[in-house]
Protein backbone atom coordinates (compact mmCIF):
# COMPACT_ATOMS: atom_id res chain seq x y z
CA UNK A 1 0.00 0.00 0.00
CA UNK A 2 1.54 3.41 -1.07
CA UNK A 3 2.08 6.49 1.74
CA UNK A 4 -0.82 8.49 0.49
CA UNK A 5 -3.00 5.41 0.62
CA UNK A 6 -2.59 5.28 4.84
CA UNK A 7 -4.07 7.92 6.71
CA UNK A 8 -2.59 8.84 10.09
CA UNK A 9 -4.79 9.39 13.07
CA UNK A 10 -4.02 12.38 15.63
CA UNK A 11 -5.05 12.55 19.15
CA UNK A 12 -5.22 15.56 21.01
CA UNK A 13 -5.43 18.52 19.32
CA UNK A 14 -4.11 21.77 21.00
CA UNK A 15 -1.14 23.39 19.27
CA UNK A 16 0.82 20.15 19.54
CA UNK A 17 -1.80 17.98 17.88
CA UNK A 18 -2.56 20.95 15.22
CA UNK A 19 1.18 21.05 13.80
CA UNK A 20 0.75 17.03 13.83
CA UNK A 21 -2.63 17.63 11.63
CA UNK A 22 -0.87 20.11 8.94
CA UNK A 23 2.46 18.67 8.76
CA UNK A 24 1.01 15.32 7.19
CA UNK A 25 -2.03 16.93 5.61
CA UNK A 26 0.32 19.35 3.68
CA UNK A 27 2.07 16.01 2.44
CA UNK A 28 -1.54 14.59 0.67
CA UNK A 29 -1.72 12.10 3.50
CA UNK A 30 -5.63 11.54 4.73
CA UNK A 31 -5.52 12.47 8.69
CA UNK A 32 -8.39 11.63 11.19
CA UNK A 33 -8.10 13.61 14.56
CA UNK A 34 -9.89 13.65 17.28
CA UNK A 35 -9.59 15.33 21.04
CA UNK A 36 -12.24 15.15 24.03
CA UNK A 37 -12.04 18.66 24.29
CA UNK A 38 -14.33 20.90 22.56
CA UNK A 39 -11.98 23.96 22.92
CA UNK A 40 -9.35 22.41 21.23
CA UNK A 41 -8.28 24.69 18.42
CA UNK A 42 -7.48 22.06 16.30
CA UNK A 43 -10.89 20.85 15.92
CA UNK A 44 -11.44 24.00 13.35
CA UNK A 45 -8.60 23.10 11.10
CA UNK A 46 -9.58 22.20 7.37
CA UNK A 47 -6.42 19.89 6.94
CA UNK A 48 -8.31 16.58 8.83
CA UNK A 49 -11.64 14.73 9.42
CA UNK A 50 -12.68 15.89 13.19
CA UNK A 51 -13.83 13.98 15.76
CA UNK A 52 -14.93 14.71 19.11
CA UNK A 53 -14.34 11.40 21.08
CA UNK A 54 -14.50 10.30 24.86
CA UNK A 55 -12.30 11.43 27.46
CA UNK A 56 -8.79 8.73 27.89
CA UNK A 57 -8.85 9.25 31.59
CA UNK A 58 -12.38 8.79 32.82
CA UNK A 59 -13.86 6.74 29.54
CA UNK A 60 -11.00 4.33 28.59
CA UNK A 61 -13.16 1.58 27.79
CA UNK A 62 -15.67 3.79 25.65
CA UNK A 63 -12.50 5.21 23.60
CA UNK A 64 -11.03 1.83 23.38
CA UNK A 65 -14.75 1.11 21.15
CA UNK A 66 -14.96 3.93 19.76
CA UNK A 67 -11.67 3.52 17.70
CA UNK A 68 -13.04 0.31 17.03
CA UNK A 69 -16.59 1.69 15.48
CA UNK A 70 -13.59 4.36 13.89
CA UNK A 71 -11.99 1.89 11.78
CA UNK A 72 -14.91 0.15 10.64
CA UNK A 73 -16.76 3.27 9.45
CA UNK A 74 -14.22 6.04 7.85
CA UNK A 75 -12.66 3.94 5.37
CA UNK A 76 -9.85 2.43 7.20
CA UNK A 77 -10.77 -1.06 7.07
CA UNK A 78 -8.32 -1.89 4.19
CA UNK A 79 -5.42 -0.87 6.38
CA UNK A 80 -3.89 0.28 9.41
CA UNK A 81 -3.75 3.57 9.79
CA UNK A 82 -0.68 5.42 11.97
CA UNK A 83 -1.47 6.36 15.49
CA UNK A 84 -0.05 9.46 16.71
CA UNK A 85 -1.01 10.69 20.65
CA UNK A 86 -0.02 13.77 21.34
CA UNK A 87 -1.34 14.53 25.04
CA UNK A 88 -0.13 12.83 27.69
CA UNK A 89 -3.21 11.47 28.57
CA UNK A 90 -3.61 10.15 25.27
CA UNK A 91 -0.11 8.97 25.13
CA UNK A 92 -0.86 6.70 28.59
CA UNK A 93 -3.80 5.60 27.13
CA UNK A 94 -2.12 4.24 24.06
CA UNK A 95 0.67 2.75 26.30
CA UNK A 96 -1.75 0.82 28.70
CA UNK A 97 -3.81 -0.60 25.56
CA UNK A 98 -0.95 -0.92 23.27
CA UNK A 99 -1.70 -4.97 22.65
CA UNK A 100 -5.16 -3.55 21.92
CA UNK A 101 -4.78 -1.31 19.51
CA UNK A 102 -1.94 -2.77 17.84
CA UNK A 103 -4.39 -5.41 16.03
CA UNK A 104 -5.76 -1.99 14.11
CA UNK A 105 -2.90 0.69 14.62
CA UNK A 106 0.61 1.23 13.47
CA UNK A 107 2.09 2.52 16.61
CA UNK A 108 6.17 3.47 17.11
CA UNK A 109 6.93 4.49 20.39
CA UNK A 110 9.13 3.28 23.61
CA UNK A 111 8.38 0.67 25.83
CA UNK A 112 5.84 1.48 28.90
CA UNK A 113 8.36 0.89 31.37
CA UNK A 114 10.73 3.28 29.57
CA UNK A 115 8.58 5.78 28.66
CA UNK A 116 7.56 5.74 33.07
CA UNK A 117 11.59 5.54 34.25
CA UNK A 118 12.20 8.78 31.54
CA UNK A 119 8.95 11.13 32.83
CA UNK A 120 9.53 10.20 36.38
CA UNK A 121 12.09 12.85 37.86
CA UNK A 122 13.50 9.93 40.17
CA UNK A 123 13.81 7.40 37.07
CA UNK A 124 15.31 9.85 34.67
CA UNK A 125 17.62 11.10 37.70
CA UNK A 126 18.94 7.34 37.41
CA UNK A 127 19.14 6.95 33.84
CA UNK A 128 21.12 9.98 33.67
CA UNK A 129 23.45 9.38 36.51
CA UNK A 130 23.71 5.48 34.34
CA UNK A 131 24.49 6.97 30.88
CA UNK A 132 26.86 9.66 32.21
CA UNK A 133 24.49 13.06 31.46
CA UNK A 134 25.07 15.83 33.69
CA UNK A 135 21.81 16.97 36.01
CA UNK A 136 21.34 19.05 38.79
CA UNK A 137 21.79 18.54 42.05
CA UNK A 138 18.77 15.90 42.78
CA UNK A 139 17.49 14.37 46.29
CA UNK A 140 14.77 11.55 46.12
CA UNK A 141 12.89 11.87 49.89
CA UNK A 142 11.31 8.57 50.54
CA UNK A 143 10.27 8.63 53.88
CA UNK A 144 10.29 11.77 56.49
CA UNK A 145 13.01 10.80 58.32
CA UNK A 146 15.45 11.66 55.42
CA UNK A 147 13.78 15.73 55.05
CA UNK A 148 16.63 16.63 57.91
CA UNK A 149 19.20 15.42 56.34
CA UNK A 150 18.17 16.67 52.56
CA UNK A 151 16.98 20.21 53.91
CA UNK A 152 20.78 20.87 55.18
CA UNK A 153 22.61 19.34 52.32
CA UNK A 154 20.57 21.08 49.48
CA UNK A 155 21.67 24.13 47.47
CA UNK A 156 19.30 26.87 47.56
CA UNK A 157 17.24 28.34 45.91
CA UNK A 158 15.59 24.63 44.91
CA UNK A 159 12.70 23.22 43.82
CA UNK A 160 10.01 20.49 45.16
CA UNK A 161 9.09 18.59 41.82
CA UNK A 162 6.22 15.56 42.61
CA UNK A 163 8.08 12.35 41.37
CA UNK A 164 5.59 12.11 38.45
CA UNK A 165 4.27 15.31 37.35
CA UNK A 166 0.87 14.08 37.04
CA UNK A 167 0.38 13.42 40.79
CA UNK A 168 0.18 17.19 41.74
CA UNK A 169 -3.07 17.34 39.72
CA UNK A 170 -5.28 15.62 42.75
CA UNK A 171 -7.73 18.32 43.68
CA UNK A 172 -6.13 18.59 47.07
CA UNK A 173 -2.89 19.54 46.17
CA UNK A 174 -4.20 21.90 43.43
CA UNK A 175 -6.31 23.69 46.59
CA UNK A 176 -2.74 24.12 48.28
CA UNK A 177 -0.70 24.97 45.44
CA UNK A 178 -2.72 25.44 42.74
CA UNK A 179 -1.55 24.57 39.28
CA UNK A 180 2.18 24.91 39.68
CA UNK A 181 4.21 22.38 38.30
CA UNK A 182 7.06 23.44 41.10
CA UNK A 183 7.65 25.22 44.27
CA UNK A 184 10.40 27.38 44.85
CA UNK A 185 12.18 27.75 48.43
CA UNK A 186 14.80 29.45 49.65
CA UNK A 187 15.44 28.31 52.84
CA UNK A 188 15.55 24.90 54.76
CA UNK A 189 12.51 26.23 56.52
CA UNK A 190 10.21 26.65 53.65
CA UNK A 191 11.14 23.47 52.24
CA UNK A 192 10.38 21.71 55.54
CA UNK A 193 7.11 23.52 55.48
CA UNK A 194 6.10 22.81 51.97
CA UNK A 195 6.99 19.29 52.24
CA UNK A 196 4.94 18.92 55.61
CA UNK A 197 1.80 20.43 53.76
CA UNK A 198 2.18 18.64 50.55
CA UNK A 199 3.66 15.07 52.47
CA UNK A 200 0.21 13.41 53.67
CA UNK A 201 -1.42 13.31 50.58
CA UNK A 202 1.43 12.74 48.10
CA UNK A 203 4.98 12.01 49.87
CA UNK A 204 6.72 11.00 46.31
CA UNK A 205 9.25 14.26 46.15
CA UNK A 206 12.27 15.53 44.46
CA UNK A 207 14.33 18.16 45.67
CA UNK A 208 16.12 20.12 43.07
CA UNK A 209 18.99 22.61 42.99
CA UNK A 210 18.07 25.60 40.55
CA UNK A 211 20.47 26.09 37.66
CA UNK A 212 21.28 29.87 37.56
CA UNK A 213 20.69 31.68 34.27
CA UNK A 214 17.23 32.95 32.67
CA UNK A 215 14.90 31.30 30.98
CA UNK A 216 16.77 31.38 27.37
CA UNK A 217 19.33 28.83 28.38
CA UNK A 218 16.53 26.19 28.76
CA UNK A 219 17.06 24.34 25.69
CA UNK A 220 14.76 21.71 24.27
CA UNK A 221 15.50 18.24 21.65
CA UNK A 222 12.99 17.17 19.92
CA UNK A 223 13.60 13.63 17.91
CA UNK A 224 12.23 10.76 16.24
CA UNK A 225 14.24 7.60 16.65
CA UNK A 226 13.50 4.45 14.46
CA UNK A 227 12.62 0.49 16.37
CA UNK A 228 16.49 0.62 16.47
CA UNK A 229 17.10 3.37 18.38
CA UNK A 230 18.69 5.19 15.77
CA UNK A 231 18.29 8.83 15.61
CA UNK A 232 16.10 9.77 12.11
CA UNK A 233 15.70 13.13 12.94
CA UNK A 234 16.18 15.81 15.72
CA UNK A 235 16.63 19.70 16.03
CA UNK A 236 17.40 22.09 18.96
CA UNK A 237 14.90 25.33 20.10
CA UNK A 238 15.87 27.39 22.74
CA UNK A 239 13.16 28.73 24.71
CA UNK A 240 13.59 32.48 24.66
CA UNK A 241 10.46 32.95 26.55
CA UNK A 242 8.23 30.50 28.92
CA UNK A 243 4.77 30.61 30.56
CA UNK A 244 4.50 30.59 33.64
CA UNK A 245 7.91 32.43 33.63
CA UNK A 246 10.90 30.61 34.80
CA UNK A 247 9.01 27.01 35.25
CA UNK A 248 6.83 26.79 32.57
CA UNK A 249 6.67 25.90 28.65
CA UNK A 250 7.74 27.79 25.55
CA UNK A 251 5.41 30.66 24.47
CA UNK A 252 8.77 31.68 21.83
CA UNK A 253 11.51 29.43 20.44
CA UNK A 254 14.42 29.58 18.00
CA UNK A 255 16.28 26.98 16.64
CA UNK A 256 19.85 26.84 17.22
CA UNK A 257 22.71 24.23 16.41
CA UNK A 258 25.05 22.93 18.81
CA UNK A 259 26.58 19.27 17.98
CA UNK A 260 27.44 18.79 21.55
CA UNK A 261 23.83 19.24 22.47
CA UNK A 262 23.10 16.75 19.79
CA UNK A 263 25.36 14.17 20.94
CA UNK A 264 24.03 14.09 24.41
CA UNK A 265 20.78 13.88 23.38
CA UNK A 266 21.86 10.85 21.52
CA UNK A 267 23.50 9.34 24.11
CA UNK A 268 20.60 10.02 26.67
CA UNK A 269 18.27 8.11 24.52
CA UNK A 270 20.22 5.30 23.04
CA UNK A 271 21.29 4.26 26.79
CA UNK A 272 17.64 3.69 26.90
CA UNK A 273 16.93 2.34 23.74
CA UNK A 274 14.22 4.95 22.81
CA UNK A 275 11.90 4.23 20.04
CA UNK A 276 8.93 6.83 18.56
CA UNK A 277 8.82 10.40 18.77
CA UNK A 278 10.31 12.68 21.85
CA UNK A 279 11.72 15.76 23.54
CA UNK A 280 14.86 16.26 25.85
CA UNK A 281 14.78 19.75 27.74
CA UNK A 282 18.71 20.53 28.89
CA UNK A 283 20.03 23.70 30.96
CA UNK A 284 23.28 25.67 30.05
CA UNK A 285 24.50 26.04 33.51
CA UNK A 286 26.67 29.38 33.29
CA UNK A 287 29.14 28.34 36.35
CA UNK A 288 30.42 24.89 34.34
CA UNK A 289 29.39 25.66 30.73
CA UNK A 290 27.96 22.20 31.00
CA UNK A 291 24.04 21.36 29.60
CA UNK A 292 22.39 19.98 32.68
CA UNK A 293 19.41 17.30 32.18
CA UNK A 294 15.94 19.03 33.40
CA UNK A 295 13.35 16.80 31.87
CA UNK A 296 12.28 14.05 28.89
CA UNK A 297 8.88 14.31 27.40
CA UNK A 298 8.14 10.78 25.91
CA UNK A 299 5.72 12.22 22.56
CA UNK A 300 5.18 15.05 20.39
CA UNK A 301 5.83 18.42 22.11
CA UNK A 302 4.12 21.79 21.94
CA UNK A 303 5.91 23.10 19.17
CA UNK A 304 7.45 19.92 17.55
CA UNK A 305 5.88 21.30 14.38
CA UNK A 306 8.41 23.61 14.07
CA UNK A 307 11.03 20.86 12.22
CA UNK A 308 9.19 21.21 9.33
CA UNK A 309 9.61 24.69 9.08
CA UNK A 310 13.42 24.25 9.46
CA UNK A 311 13.93 21.07 7.54
CA UNK A 312 13.73 18.34 10.02
CA UNK A 313 10.16 17.34 9.61
CA UNK A 314 9.60 14.99 12.06
CA UNK A 315 5.93 14.18 12.01
CA UNK A 316 6.37 12.75 8.22
CA UNK A 317 9.48 10.79 9.54
CA UNK A 318 7.49 9.77 12.28
CA UNK A 319 4.85 8.85 9.23
CA UNK A 320 7.53 7.09 6.91
CA UNK A 321 9.18 5.15 9.28
CA UNK A 322 5.86 3.59 10.90
CA UNK A 323 4.50 2.35 7.40
CA UNK A 324 7.78 0.57 6.75
CA UNK A 325 9.21 3.21 4.51
CA UNK A 326 12.79 3.45 3.98
CA UNK A 327 14.32 7.21 5.83
CA UNK A 328 17.28 8.49 5.46
CA UNK A 329 18.30 10.46 8.64
CA UNK A 330 18.24 14.46 8.39
CA UNK A 331 21.26 15.87 9.94
CA UNK A 332 21.11 19.32 8.86
CA UNK A 333 18.49 22.46 9.36
CA UNK A 334 18.07 25.98 9.33
CA UNK A 335 19.05 27.92 12.43
CA UNK A 336 17.13 31.25 13.27
CA UNK A 337 13.67 29.89 12.24
CA UNK A 338 11.30 30.70 15.18
CA UNK A 339 8.03 29.54 17.37
CA UNK A 340 5.56 31.52 18.89
CA UNK A 341 2.07 31.07 20.61
CA UNK A 342 0.16 34.65 20.24
CA UNK A 343 -1.54 33.58 23.85
CA UNK A 344 1.06 32.08 25.60
CA UNK A 345 3.49 34.88 24.47
CA UNK A 346 1.07 37.68 25.45
CA UNK A 347 1.06 35.97 29.32
CA UNK A 348 4.48 35.57 29.50
CA UNK A 349 5.33 38.96 28.13
CA UNK A 350 2.74 40.41 31.19
CA UNK A 351 4.88 38.36 33.38
CA UNK A 352 8.07 39.38 32.51
CA UNK A 353 7.21 42.74 32.42
CA UNK A 354 5.77 42.44 36.02
CA UNK A 355 8.88 41.17 37.15
CA UNK A 356 11.08 43.87 35.27
CA UNK A 357 12.87 42.00 33.11
CA UNK A 358 11.13 42.87 29.25
CA UNK A 359 9.77 46.37 27.56
CA UNK A 360 7.13 46.25 25.54
CA UNK A 361 9.52 47.78 22.98
CA UNK A 362 12.26 45.03 23.19
CA UNK A 363 8.80 42.10 23.12
CA UNK A 364 7.61 43.95 20.25
CA UNK A 365 10.72 43.71 18.26
CA UNK A 366 11.00 39.88 18.66
CA UNK A 367 7.36 39.34 16.98
CA UNK A 368 7.40 38.79 13.34
CA UNK A 369 4.84 37.66 10.58
CA UNK A 370 7.88 35.23 8.93
CA UNK A 371 7.75 33.03 12.09
CA UNK A 372 5.49 30.18 12.86
CA UNK A 373 2.59 30.69 14.30
CA UNK A 374 1.27 27.86 16.62
CA UNK A 375 -1.80 28.64 15.69
CA UNK A 376 -2.22 31.19 12.53
CA UNK A 377 -1.95 29.68 9.09
CA UNK A 378 -3.02 31.90 6.13
CA UNK A 379 -4.61 28.96 4.05
CA UNK A 380 -6.43 27.52 7.22
CA UNK A 381 -7.81 30.13 9.43
CA UNK A 382 -10.49 28.19 11.23
CA UNK A 383 -7.99 27.34 14.34
CA UNK A 384 -7.51 31.50 14.40
CA UNK A 385 -10.53 32.48 14.42
CA UNK A 386 -11.55 30.42 17.16
CA UNK A 387 -8.51 31.74 19.58
CA UNK A 388 -9.66 35.05 19.11
CA UNK A 389 -13.24 34.86 19.78
CA UNK A 390 -11.76 32.77 23.18
CA UNK A 391 -9.38 35.64 23.43
CA UNK A 392 -12.27 38.39 23.32
CA UNK A 393 -14.13 36.10 25.43
CA UNK A 394 -11.57 36.57 28.46
CA UNK A 395 -10.94 39.83 27.53
CA UNK A 396 -14.31 41.01 27.85
CA UNK A 397 -14.54 38.88 30.97
CA UNK A 398 -11.96 40.61 32.66
CA UNK A 399 -12.99 44.03 31.84
CA UNK A 400 -16.47 43.10 32.92
CA UNK A 401 -15.24 42.00 36.51
CA UNK A 402 -12.84 45.13 36.99
CA UNK A 403 -16.56 47.10 36.86
CA UNK A 404 -18.10 45.10 39.10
Amino acid sequence: MTEAQVPAVVLSLYYSGLALVRSLARRSIQVYAMSHAITDVGLYSKYAQRYICPDPKIQPERLLKYFKNLKQHACMHACRPVLFPTGDEYVLFVSRNRGKLEKDFKIVMADRQVQEDLVSKSGLHEIAIRAGIPDPQTYIIKSPNELSYVSEETPYPCIIKPAYSKSWHKPEIEALIGRKKVIKVDTPETLIYWYKKIAPIEPRMIIQEVIPGGDDHLYYVPSYLDRNSRILGAFIGRKVRVTPIHFGSASFVETIYDPKLLELNRKLLHSVKYRGLVGVEFKLDPRDGKYKLIEVNARWGLWDGLGAYCGVDLAHIAYLDAIGQKVKPVSTYHVGKKWFSLDRDLSAFLQYRKEGSLKSKTWLATLSFGMMHACFAREDLGPSVKLVKKLLRKSLHFELRSYL
